[in-house]
């Protein structure tokens, strides 16, 4: 197989580097969460490194927060 292109022929985790060679998308409700592009940092994680990701999405997103509140004062 060829290399892993994000979006293109499957995807893989920029925490574990874990491949998924089926890219599928569907609309609905689960569980538990999925392959997912995390909010404030652009990155593709896996269902493993979710909770690490979200935690540097919400980081990210506190700090530019602050920085631009700090700027407005």
């Amino acid at each position: 197989m060829s290399k892993i292109e994000n979006g293109k022929n499957g995807l893989v985790c920029a925490y574990c580097s874990k491949e998924k060679t089926e890219v599928i998308f569907v609309i609905g409700a689960s569980s538990k969460p999925d392959w997912t592009m995390v909010c404030g940092t652009g990155k593709i994680t896996c269902p493993d490194c979710y909770n690490i990701a979200i935690k540097e999405g919400a980081d990210k997103i506190d700090n530019a927060i602050k920085i631009n509140n700090e700027r407005m004062k």
